[in-house]
């Protein structure tokens, strides 16, 4: 005699196994062991959360703006080639920290953030831009766009308004980077600079749209995350004709020494220093006033 029981089985394993896929293309954990009573573990990509929506969206990000300025800053000069090699890391250091949000509850202190917890996230970044501020290019402004510019990433640590932040940045690295501009226009040779600076803009701007999509008022962490200290982070997908990034270093220990690799910009490049300030008495225009009377005012022609 048939099971009576076994069409309702087989329904249930469908919708099990259904579920389960879901559950992996959103590196969620849990859902389908409840249906079904299995302990098996989850998918090691899920685990490792590079499969997170964030995740891909982030990737797929970096393969259309952050390659392109990479190969501008390669056809410049072997310095402008180190700066699209930093940027590289910036951006891989940022990816690391959005993976370890994908597998962890959002660690605090009270009502704020455990930055504490976070610091091992950070410390590639941290060693991307004190490199970027001790680089030195033949023209400066190359090196001053791109160091104003990766200050954005701080955006990491900013709530409840980081597109803000990065716009503000925008503005900042864009000041250089129309000094570029200005200089190459219409000049030969000038086209590969003008790639430079167009390409690196476009890098930040479409992170304010990424940030837009999937952090609005901050990193978005998982609720059902577990502890930062546990978090995996796998390497990134290797894009292609990709150069090997460079060692990063190690960074501080405090949050106000997370980006401090940053150097103040100097914006008239030492062209005011030794000045001395002039006295009034050596301000020749006031000399047609020194002793005597007044001079005659002049008469205003009739209307």
């Amino acid at each position: 005699m048939a099971d009576p029981t076994k069409p309702l089985s087989d329904l249930l394993a469908q919708f099990s196994s259904r579920l389960s896929a879901v559950e992996s293309s959103l590196g969620l954990e849990g859902g389908a062991a409840a249906v079904t009573g299995s302990t098996a573990p989850a998918p090691a990509a899920a685990a490792a959360g590079g499969d997170s929506p964030r995740i891909v969206a982030y990737d797929a990000y970096i393969t259309a703006h952050l390659e392109p300025f990479v190969a501008a800053a390669t056809a410049l000069n072997p310095a402008c080639e180190e700066l699209g090699d930093i940027t590289r890391r910036a951006f891989a250091a940022q990816r690391d920290f959005l993976v370890m949000a994908t597998q962890s509850k959002k660690p605090t202190n009270g009502a704020s953030l455990d930055t504490a917890k976070i610091m091992p996230f950070l410390k590639d970044l941290q060693s991307a831009f004190r490199d970027c501020g001790a680089s030195a290019t033949p023209d400066p402004n190359h090196q001053k766009t791109v160091n104003e510019g990766l200050q954005a990433l701080q955006w990491l640590l900013m709530e409840p308004t980081p597109m803000e932040y990065v716009k503000e940045m925008i503005g900042a690295s864009d000041f250089w980077g129309n000094k570029i501009r200005m200089q190459h226009k219409n000049t030969d040779g000038g086209e590969p600079h003008i790639a430079f600076v167009t390409t690196f803009k476009n890098l930040l701007n479409e992170l304010v749209n990424y940030i837009k999509a999937h952090h609005t008022t901050g990193v978005t962490y998982n609720p059902q995350g577990g502890d930062v200290s546990a978090a995996s982070v796998a390497p990134a997908p290797a894009p292609a004709a990709a150069k090997p990034a460079a060692k990063a270093g190690s960074g501080g220990s405090g949050l106000a020494d997370v980006f401090a690799g940053i150097k103040s910009i100097d914006q008239s490049s030492g062209k005011t220093a030794g000045l001395k300030a002039v006295s009034k008495d050596q301000q020749t225009w006031r000399k047609e006033y020194a002793g005597g009377d007044k001079p005659a005012p002049v008469k205003k022609a009739p209307v």
